[in-house]
């Protein structure tokens, strides 16, 4: 069951001792221990640590270097002890950017007076947005696109995964890369084996997503020999009963010595990179042949 606002899971109590270890994660990661960020060209960044709701099961870590932000990771806890990377990435304006969300908010001529960040899986990351005339919004946590939801169909799409909770979890642990449950750090051994960036376009564009049939029967080992082959792949996923359609492509791989594989995602929208695993894109999508 997942933890109702304003409760904490297990891993993150004793709020200290939880950052001390998230803290050593995060230098383990920048600093080449473990290497996404020697890819991403982010040794040397600073991290700074904030939870993300519903409840506090995940935590955001922005990667600061020289003064701009340059990536991001997704700590997730994992029961019953236990932590894992759920996704991270890199740009100047990464998941959960606040500066790109003003920017978004000054478009549309929205003063905020409340934001908060709210994670519930790769595809369901939003910001939580209240005016100053008591108007709730919610944004694209990756784009800051406003978005055509209320506080019911973030509840909806809440229930929608605590159903699947017991699978998704078991699948989480799977596919994810775990850290350690007494100090939040990986083996030391722990790197990225294979990286591949491809050239990407723009899904968009070419509508591959709506005039093809999706791949049939996909699986994480078939979809990784794609894009091993140099051929990206488009992805769209339908959330909240169909109000929000996402389109990204997935347009690169990271594999892992402990052998969990995160696929590169770009979206028009956003320069910044999201890896995440293609179990988890599987999940709330489909993938199209480019």
């Amino acid at each position: 069951m997942r933890p109702v606002p304003g409760e904490c899971c297990g891993p993150c109590r004793g709020s200290g001792v939880f950052r001390s270890r998230i803290g050593g994660t995060s230098r383990s990661l920048a600093g080449g221990a473990v290497r996404p960020t020697r890819i991403c060209r982010l040794e040397g960044a600073r991290a700074v640590i904030e939870p993300l709701g519903p409840g506090t099961h995940s935590w955001l870590v922005t990667l600061d270097k020289a003064g701009r932000t340059a990536g991001y990771m997704i700590i997730s806890a994992r029961q019953p002890n236990g932590y894992s990377l759920g996704e991270y990435g890199a740009g100047s304006y990464p998941l959960y950017s606040s500066a790109l969300l003003q920017k978004k908010l000054k478009e549309q001529n929205v003063a905020a007076a409340e934001m908060s960040r709210l994670y519930a899986s790769p595809a369901a990351a939003v910001w939580r947005i209240v005016s100053r005339d008591r108007e709730v919004l919610y944004a694209d946590a990756w784009t800051g696109e406003i978005l055509p939801l209320s506080d019911g169909d973030w509840a909806k799409q809440l229930k929608a995964l605590s159903s699947s909770d017991a699978s998704a979890s078991e699948n989480e642990k799977k596919t994810t890369l775990a850290l350690s449950s007494s100090s939040a750090v990986p083996p030391t051994k722990t790197a990225v084996a294979y990286a591949r960036t491809l050239r990407s376009s723009d899904p968009m564009q070419r509508l591959s997503w709506l005039l093809s049939k999706p791949i049939g029967s996909p699986t994480p080992g078939s979809l990784s020999s794609i894009l091993k082959s140099g051929r990206p792949l488009d992805y769209a996923s339908e959330l909240y009963g169909g109000k929000v359609l996402q389109v990204w492509q997935a347009a690169g791989l990271h594999r892992w010595t402990t052998g969990q594989a995160y696929a590169s995602f770009v979206n028009t929208e956003s320069a910044a990179k999201r890896y995440i695993t293609l179990e988890q894109a599987l999940l709330a999508g489909h993938f199209y042949r480019v």
